[in-house]
């Protein structure tokens, strides 16, 4: 099945991109690239045209998931988590010049959403993965007959056992930010030990809390 492309949405950065000179122009540059990234990449992950872009540019053909359109959070997720990805090694190359060249002809934007495209494979696989093993999750856990609401220790104990043993079956990520969020990390230092945006963290937890009844703060 073919899709007809969507256009690029304008880009903030003008058309003379240059380099940051400082550290407060490189957060700048950061901000604004992850912004513009971001939203180019979850057009595309949602109309489905991210698929025929990457075999246009990397010959890789991957099989679309559906929940991908059905589902804008799913969509969302995917995004922030390949931007934060890009964002990362796109600044290491520009540091160290080995990255873009605007004597090429190409502008920073264009080049970093190609950036973005190349990371999306492996992203997207990781994602698919998680995915997958989190929708198991819930069949798991679906209790219609609760027991009394207040449990005495035995039925207490269970209880807690059997979280446990759902939450095993999570994603690594999943669990790792569940576990750092009950403890009292903000969802943004949790993106940071994740290596990944504060957006994502939210998302992470929300497919989460949507596919199982527990909650990190309970």
């Amino acid at each position: 099945m073919s899709h007809v492309l969507a256009p690029t949405p304008p880009c903030p950065l003008g058309t003379a991109d240059a380099l940051p000179a400082t550290p407060q122009e490189w957060d700048r540059l950061n901000d604004t690239l992850a912004r513009y990234g971001y939203s180019v990449l979850r057009a595309w992950i949602g109309d489905g045209t991210v698929f025929a872009r990457i075999d246009g540019l990397l010959h890789i053909r991957l099989a679309p998931a559906t929940d991908l359109r059905d589902d804008p959070d799913a969509a969302a997720e995917l995004a922030g988590l390949t931007v934060a990805v890009a964002i990362r090694a796109f600044r290491a190359q520009l540091e160290h010049g080995s990255a873009w060249d605007p004597g090429r002809g190409a502008s920073l934007r264009t080049y970093f959403i190609g950036q973005c495209l190349m990371r999306f494979p492996n992203e997207y696989r990781r994602w698919l993965r998680e995915h997958r093993a989190g929708a198991c999750l819930a069949p798991a856990i679906r209790t219609p007959d609760l027991p009394d609401p207040h449990p005495g220790p035995d039925q207490a104990a269970a209880l807690h056992l059997d979280a446990l043993s759902v939450l095993a079956k999570a994603p690594v990520r999943t669990r790792t930010a569940l576990a750092h969020v009950a403890v009292g990390y903000s969802h943004r230092e949790v993106a940071t030990r994740l290596n990944t945006t504060t957006k994502s963290v939210e998302m992470l937890l929300r497919r989460h809390r949507k596919s199982t009844s527990f909650d990190p703060h309970n």
